[in-house]
C-alpha cells in the first residue's frame, strides 16, 4: 500500500512538472518569436548570432507604437495569474 501511495505521488508531481515545462516552453517560444521579429531574423540560430554580434542592440518595440499606454497592465495580467 505504501509503495502504491509513493507511485501515485510521483505520478502527480511528474504531471505537474510536465505541465510547468510546457508552460515554460510556450513562454520561451513567445519570447524567441518576438525577439526574432525585433531583430528581423527568421531562425533562432540567426537570433543567437545577431545577439552575439551586437549585445548592446535594443530592439524597437513595434507593438508600443499602435497600442494605447493603458495596454501593458492587460498584457502583464496573464503572467501574474500564472505566478499565483
Amino acid at each position: 500500500r505504501q509503495i502504491h501511495r509513493h507511485e501515485s505521488r510521483l505520478r502527480r508531481s511528474g504531471e505537474k512538472a510536465r505541465i510547468e515545462l510546457e508552460q515554460i516552453q510556450t513562454l520561451r517560444k513567445e519570447v524567441e518569436d518576438s525577439l526574432m521579429d525585433a531583430y528581423g531574423v527568421k531562425t533562432v540560430e540567426q537570433l543567437h548570432e545577431a545577439i552575439r554580434k551586437n549585445p548592446q542592440f535594443v530592439p524597437a518595440k513595434k507593438s508600443q507604437q499602435n497600442v494605447p499606454t493603458n495596454a501593458p497592465p492587460a498584457l502583464s495580467q496573464p503572467l501574474a495569474k500564472r505566478a499565483a
